[in-house]
Order: structure tokens, then C-alpha cells, then sequence
């Protein structure tokens, strides 16, 4: 459009100075008093000859042109303008332009202004008129001396465009509605990973309004050691333009706390196929995982002790007598029953009972190591696994829990004295021919009926020959 525009200005301007010379070759001749026919006739076809290629260039142009005096009246009009106005030329010629085509009532802004020269030439303006809408562009032609000759409108027909730019400032209007009536904080980064939008949900997910983020990486949001796990997975996505599934990734809120997001983005591009960003949502599973880990907590621990609980037990157990045959590793196991446990009950009550298994449970975890697994497989009785132990330490690990469950006491309901209670314990270690924990937890059972056997409060063990 605006080449042939510019075309169309200088075939005008070419135009305009044939027609000055025809003009005043026209004028010469009849001031000479040369009224010789031919000349005459020779000089009007050339003016009218002009005049057609003139007219027949602005023709050719699919935009509506007019030319008008410095009264607005119309000189000259294309046959689109003739269109667009619904009258032929004749009716068009003569008459101001605003009660033709646009109907204005008045000159249009640009018109005056261009007139008066407030504005340079070219300046645009849009128009309604019914259902349509155009832009119109107005600039003034002048002589070689400057002295104002007419004006040119060119009217584009913008429509359409106007439709479009309408329907994509009201879908824009209603996406921004639905992103901030949303729970989930979306957010655009640009190709170096740097925020450039982020929803107004941002605000109550990280206590960030959104201008602070902006210009900011996701990363400076988590702890280091969070960020540099997450940047490594973002690098390789990026890298391979993938779109970010349910990411987990800890944040830190803008007060201080921790809490868990769900990232998910794809990748966007631009009209030529240039990668420029991500665009996607951040989800607060911060509850979501504190459940998940309480059901899981509670799926695999004893509620009263805090002990892993059988089923979990055995899960680890036969986790850990894998890798020690694997790697030809020590292992040994302890069978712990507390002495007597029926009449403590029925003398004390169930309340004694459950404070002499917790009280239990907590000498345990103050005795052992950290990579040892201890778990409550029965009423009041107890497996402990120990990892890359020789039989003989194993039995002198058995022997302190024993020592310091003999010291411990635990309070009555009654406010007597403190209740004592001891334990036996039946140890037993790996040896090749095990297969399964059962087979350790058999043996540690025996050496347990010993003990118990023996006078309980002691610690036997059962070996394989």
C-alpha cells in the first residue's frame, strides 16, 4: 500500500508540471495572438491527454482518492471514491467533500491542520462512517512558488482491521480475566529465562507483586541447592525446546517460608519460528505434599512408637539383605521382646504398656546408628537390622540397649512409683546361605526363646555353623 502510494504521488507531481506547461504554452500562444488552429487544437489535446493519464492513474489505485480546493470543494475523485460514496462523478464534482463522502458535516482535522500547516503531509485520521471505518491521509500540493494549488485525501478502507484489533483486545481482555481468576500463578519468561509477565496470583503464592519479579529468573526464587537441581533440568529443556511437565521445585516466599510448586510451561515462538520464551503456570502442592507425606508416613510407621511398622520393616530388610550380598557386606540382626509385658499391662494398665513401648522406642533411636532400621513387627516386640556389622559388635549393641532399657523407667497413671522393664534379645548375622530375612529373623527368634528361657533381661545369640 504505501509503495504504490508513493507511486501515485509522483505521477501526480509528474502529471502537475505537464499540465503547467501545456497550460502556459496554452496561454503563450493566445497572448502572441498565433491563433493558428492546429497549435490550439495540438495544445488542448495535450491538456486533456494529461488530464486522462492523470485521472486514469488514480484509477488504478484500490483506495478512495479525492482532490479538493481550499473550499473543500472536490476537483478530481477516483472511481473508488465514487464507489464508496454510491454517486457517480458527475453528482460528485463541484460539491465539498464532507456532504459526499465521508459524511462528516465538517472538514476533517487532518484537513485543517495539513491547511493551516500545523501538521507535516501525510498526517493520518480515522473515520467512521456507518459500519465502516477509514483512515484517511491528507497532504497539500503547492506550486514552484509555494502558492497552494489542492489538497489529496487517500481513504483506506481499515475495517476490517479495526474488527480484528477489537476482537483481539477483548480475547486478550478475556484471557487476562480467566489467568487472574485463576488459582494458578501464570507467568512468561523470555529466552534467557527471565520473568517478562507474571499474574496477579503471584502476589498470594509468593507475597511478590508482579512489577517485582519482572526482569528476575525463576532460580532466585529457590534455595540454592533447589536452584541449581532445577536449572539443570530448565537448561536441558530449553535446549531441546521441550515442553515442563508437573516440575517440583521448593520456593522460597518473599517472608521467608518454604513451599512446594508444580511447574508446568512449553516453549513459545514467534511469527518466524524464533524460539523466545516459555510461557506457563506455577501450582501450590505445598498441602498436597504435606499429605502425600503423611500418608506416607503413616503407610509405612508404627502410630505408638514411631518405629517403622512390620510391613515396612520387612520391605527394607529384604532391600538391605540384598545389598549386602551383593556387595559382600556384614549384616546382622537383633529380636527384641519386652520381659513380662502381659502382667505389666494387667497390673499398670494399657496406658503403662504404650509408654514402656514408646519409652522403648526411644532408647532405640538414641542407641543406633542412622543406617540402622528398627521396626515394631508385634505387640511388644521389636527387629532391629543392623547394616555392616559383625556378629561380635552386633551382640555389644544388643547389650547396650539392654543396659539402657534396665535403667529406664516410665511413670503410672496413679502416681506411684516409676515402673522399670527390661528386655530379651536373640542375635543373629548373615551367612551365605541366606536368601531371605525370614531365614535371620527364624535364627533371631531362637536365640530370643533363650534368652528368655535363661531368665530373660540378656542378650543370646544364634550362630550357624
Amino acid at each position: 500500500m504505501g509503495d504504490s502510494l508513493e507511486n501515485l504521488r509522483h505521477e501526480l507531481e509528474v502529471s502537475r508540471h505537464a499540465l503547467a506547461e501545456a497550460e502556459e504554452r496554452y496561454a503563450r500562444l493566445n497572448a502572441e495572438g498565433l491563433a493558428a488552429a492546429d497549435e490550439f487544437e495540438n495544445a488542448r489535446k495535450q491538456i486533456e491527454r494529461v488530464k486522462q493519464e492523470w485521472m486514469a492513474a488514480l484509477d488504478v489505485v484500490e483506495a478512495p482518492i479525492f482532490l479538493h480546493d481550499r473550499d473543500f470543494h472536490v476537483l478530481r475523485c477516483n472511481r473508488a471514491y465514487q464507489q464508496c460514496a454510491g454517486l457517480p462523478y458527475s453528482e460528485i464534482i463541484g460539491r465539498r467533500y464532507f456532504e459526499v463522502f465521508p459524511k462528516t458535516h465538517a472538514p476533517l482535522r487532518n484537513c485543517l491542520q495539513s491547511l493551516e500547516k500545523k501538521i507535516e503531509a501525510g498526517h493520518e485520521e480515522e473515520v467512521e462512517f456507518g459500519d465502516q471505518v477509514f483512515r484517511s491521509r491528507a497532504y497539500t500540493v503547492n506550486d514552484e512558488l509555494g502558492a497552494y494549488l489542492y489538497s489529496v485525501h487517500i481513504l483506506e478502507d481499515v475495517t476490517e482491521r479495526r474488527q480484528a484489533a477489537e476482537a483481539l483486545a477483548a480475547n486478550e481482555k478475556k484471557f487476562r480475566e480467566l489467568v487472574e481468576s485463576l488459582s494458578d500463578w501464570v507467568w512468561e519468561v523470555d529466552e534467557q529465562g527471565r520473568y517478562t509477565y507474571c499474574s496477579p496470583r503471584v502476589k498470594d503464592m509468593l507475597g511478590y507483586d508482579p512489577e517485582e519479579l519482572l526482569g528476575k529468573s525463576p532460580f532466585d526464587l529457590m534455595p540454592s541447592a533447589e536452584a541449581a537441581k532445577v536449572r539443570d533440568i530448565f537448561a536441558s529443556h530449553i535446549a531441546a525446546r521441550k515442553p515442563l511437565k508437573c516440575l517440583e521445585n521448593t520456593n522460597r516466599h518473599k517472608n521467608g517460608h518454604l513451599l512446594v510448586l508444580e511447574t508446568s510451561g512449553t516453549p513459545i515462538f514467534d511469527a518466524d519460528g524464533k524460539f523466545k520464551g516459555y510461557r506457563g503456570i506455577d501450582r501450590d502442592i505445598t498441602d498436597r505434599k504435606r499429605l502425600e507425606q503423611e500418608l506416607e508416613y503413616q503407610a509405612h510407621t508404627d502410630v505408638l512408637t514411631g518405629l517403622h511398622n512390620r510391613r515396612h520393616f520387612f520391605e527394607l530388610a529384604e532391600q538391605e539383605l540384598a545389598r549386602s550380598k551383593r556387595y559382600g557386606k556384614q549384616l546382622s540382626l537383633l529380636m527384641l521382646d519386652v520381659d513380662q509385658f502381659k502382667i505389666l499391662n494387667d497390673t499398670y494398665g494399657h496406658h503403662v504398656g504404650d509408654l514402656v513401648l514408646q519409652k522403648l522406642s526411644q532408647i532405640c533411636a538414641q542407641t543406633l546408628r542412622e543406617i540402622d532400621i528398627a521396626g515394631r513387627i508385634g505387640g511388644e516386640e521389636f527387629a532391629i537390622l543392623l547394616p555392616e556389622t559383625r556378629s561380635d559388635h552386633a551382640q555389644e549393641v544388643a547389650e547396650r540397649l539392654r543396659v539402657a532399657i534396665a535403667g529406664a523407667t516410665v511413670p503410672q497413671e496413679s502416681g506411684g512409683f516409676p515402673v522399670q522393664f527390661t528386655v530379651s534379645i536373640g542375635v543373629t548375622s548373615l551367612v551365605a546361605a541366606d536368601t531371605q530375612i525370614d531365614e535371620m529373623l527364624r535364627r533371631a527368634d531362637v536365640a530370643l526363646y533363650v534368652a528368655k528361657e535363661a531368665g530373660r533381661n540378656r542378650v543370646c545369640t544364634e550362630e550357624v555353623a
